[in-house]
């Protein structure tokens, strides 16, 4: 090689060694965070216990796969398996080698043990505080084996945060509308979210709430309640929760001082405030009969009450005090209020009925029948309580003082011929029809007066206007229409009357507007097999 060659080389040599200096240092590779899978477990499309819906492609994963670690949402980790990407517990994956932090203070147990004992805790590091960086070592069903300050043992996998990325989106912001509380009830199997937000975590431990359960409804935003379920609060969706009446919060307990002890006569409704329609308590909704519970104060007609760790409230008079002494309170139901001008015998019906449940509003006695009955206050539990309680009960659609229609139920027990079967009975006598269709037993003590005795909303008489039977192939839109108008005034209320006269099978000749008192009693129809859309609808005006 000439030195002109070389003088050439060197340069280039030079040359390079000083760009090679001026190049700014290439940055270390991140490893990936692998973990693998303890048991076959469901690659789910959401961060949530219920395990549908799956990811398409890859509904499970097998035990011992090496997944990639993306992140974590709450207490689950988001995975990369073959391409696919969804979530899996954070129970399910066993990390080696892998630095993590602890969620909270937890236990560091010298086994896998759910024991809390003193006997299982790590000599010299019982505990490791939240926040605490750990390296895991191994694993042993649901719990890590880790490293922390020279130690080794376990410690629950559910309480550790392997060093990934958060996902778990932030509502920074989010306006919530103050309303209620009022009482409510699941329509539908919810998910109890802990921000108005569809994309947002579930609430932690108690991530669902099922269909019928009772909740407080304190506050909305957008499309959700904010409500309060089992001592949790949290969203859902409004679509999913039917909203009651209003919850009196503003009341006054008098001290029972010392506490004394009762037992339940009867099942009671374990309310969380001392109103007829204030929602019960989700932890326990109800109380049977015959438990012993105590009695720490009175509000009116309801006892502040204990009962298996829980305090809320149950009518005075479904308890009964085991020393036989009284509180100050009324223990047998207070007066029921009867409509001036009630027939005597008909009005101690309804006291005495109230006097053993105060849900009573109402009394209905139809001559040369056996309707005898007491109404219920089917509202009062802010959702179809005796609706779906059995068929032993007439009950409102709708809470007393209603300005529209007040919608009068009782199921038609074709066998016994109880409860409103025998409306059928005054729909023949009226008809000239000799049998009922369906018992076959003569009409003839049925009285043909179309006034009725009906003790409620202030009158004791109702004048019958309309009347039909629908057809079993009738659309469920017709009962709705019928049954739940309990707010029609006006022009709106004033059409529902023109269509009932409309449809009526008989004239009764009976003047109706609007600014009367209406009631329309409802069952089940007789003149077909089934029951799907065939009622029986009677309408009726106060008159006195």
């Amino acid at each position: 090689m000439n030195k002109a060659i070389k003088r050439l080389f060197v340069l280039a040599l030079v040359a390079v060694t000083l760009f090679s200096v001026m190049l700014p240092a290439a940055s270390a590779e991140t490893t990936a965070v692998t973990g693998k899978t303890t048991a076959k477990v469901y690659l789910r499309q959401n961060p949530t216990t219920n395990a549908k819906p799956y990811v398409v492609g890859c509904n499970t994963i097998p035990k011992g796969a090496t997944v990639e670690v993306n992140g974590f949402m709450g207490s689950f980790y988001k995975v990369t398996y073959k391409g696919y990407t969804g979530y899996v517990k954070n129970t399910e994956l066993s990390f080696s080698g892998a630095s993590a932090v602890t969620r909270e203070l937890v236990y560091f147990r010298v086994k896998a043990t759910s024991s809390s004992s003193s006997k299982y805790r790590v000599a010299g590091c019982p505990e490791i505080p939240s926040g605490a960086t750990v390296t895991i070592v191994g694993a042993s069903g649901s719990y890590s084996k880790v490293e922390f300050n020279g130690y080794t043992g376990y410690v629950r996998t559910q309480d550790l945060a392997v060093s990934v990325t958060d996902l778990t989106p932030k509502i920074e912001s989010y306006t919530v509308a103050e309303i209620g509380p009022f009482s409510g009830k699941t329509i539908a199997a919810v998910n109890f979210r802990q921000f108005p937000e569809a994309s947002t975590l579930l609430v932690t431990k108690s991530e669902t709430i099922k269909k019928g359960k009772s909740v407080t409804v304190t506050g909305e935003c957008g499309d959700f309640y904010r409500v309060t379920y089992s001592g949790y609060t949290g969203f859902a969706y409004k679509a999913d929760v039917s909203v009651g009446g209003a919850v009196n919060t503003n009341y006054t307990v008098t001290p029972v001082d010392p506490a004394k002890t009762g037992v339940t006569l009867d099942v009671v409704n374990f309310r969380i405030y001392p109103a007829a329609d204030s929602s019960r308590l989700p932890e326990l909704e109800k109380i049977k009969k015959g438990a012993t519970i105590t009695i720490t104060g009175t509000c009116g007609e309801f006892y502040q009450i204990k009962y298996n760790g829980f305090t809320g409230f149950g009518y005075q008079k479904d308890i009964k005090l085991s020393d036989g002494t009284s509180t100050g309170g009324n223990n047998g139901g207070t007066t029921a209020t009867i409509p001036s001008g009630a027939p005597t015998e008909v009005a101690a019906k309804m006291s005495a009925a109230y006097a053993k449940n105060s849900d009573v509003v109402g009394y209905i006695y139809l001559e040369g029948t056996n309707i005898d009955y007491p109404i219920y206050n089917n509202r009062y539990e802010g959702g179809d309580f005796y609706y779906n309680k059995d068929y032993t009960h007439v009950f409102t659609m709708a809470s007393p003082n209603a300005t529209g229609i007040a919608c009068i139920m009782g199921h038609n027990m074709r066998t016994s011929g109880t409860m409103f079967h025998q409306l059928h009975h005054v729909q023949n006598k009226i008809m000239g029809v000799s049998k009922c269709e369906k018992c076959g037993k003569s009409v003839s003590a049925a009285s043909s007066n179309t006034v009725f005795t009906i003790l409620y909303d202030g009158y004791s008489y109702y004048q019958l206007f309309a009347m039909y039977e629908t057809a079993q192939s009738e659309p469920r839109s017709t009962l709705n229409y019928n049954a739940l108008n309990s707010t029609a005034t006006g022009s709106s209320k004033q059409q529902w009357i023109d269509y009932q006269l409309m449809r009526s099978q008989v004239n009764f000749g009976v003047s109706v507007s609007s600014s009367d008192k209406i009631i329309i009693l409802v069952t089940c129809g007789d003149k077909v097999g089934g029951t799907t859309g065939a009622r029986l609808y009677m309408c009726l005006k106060a008159v006195g």
